[in-house]
């Protein structure tokens, strides 16, 4: 959950566990009644949104790794680069997840790196796929389709 999020939260918890002193500045009952309403409907519809992102997150972890292997078979990449097409396609929360992840596939034997010096700055590191890395994303690719095809299956809603 965002901290935005997590805060206005807080804040309607906090506000909805002191009820009885926050909606007594709203003048009449209905007008109070109303109040307690909507908090309650911003608290259902956080917990909703906290549901559906530990979902996506609990997604991201059994395939990441699997993903950005597969980015790798185009090529060896620069690990900001390989951050930014993950942000972009929505498997990274956030972009400082990629970095541990390659260094343990770099220490599976699954990537390799290699320092580029560069005119303009800090050398930069390169990430590439090793023969290993491409058996994992083989293997996963072949387990994955059709777990993902019978998933597809049964939660799409029949006409």
């Amino acid at each position: 959950m965002t901290l935005h999020l997590l805060t206005l939260r807080y804040k309607v918890l906090s506000d909805f566990g002191n009820a009885a002193l926050l909606v007594s500045q709203f003048g009449s009952a209905k007008r109070r009644l109303e109040c307690l309403l909507y908090l309650a409907l911003v608290d259902i519809m956080l917990c909703m949104t906290s549901s559906e992102e530990r979902t996506l997150a609990n997604l991201r972890k059994g395939t990441l790794e699997f993903c950005l292997l597969a980015l790798l078979r185009n090529g060896e990449a620069y690990g900001w680069d390989i951050a930014r097409t993950m942000s972009e396609l929505g498997l990274l929360a956030g972009e400082g997840t990629v970095y541990p992840l390659l260094s343990r596939l770099r220490q599976s034997g699954q990537v390799t790196t290699r320092w580029d010096e560069s005119d303009v700055g800090r050398a930069r590191k390169y990430y590439a796929i090793t023969d290993v890395g491409r058996e994992s994303v083989r293997r996963f690719t072949t387990v994955w389709e059709p777990f993902s095809a019978s998933v597809s299956s049964i939660v799409k809603e029949k006409p």
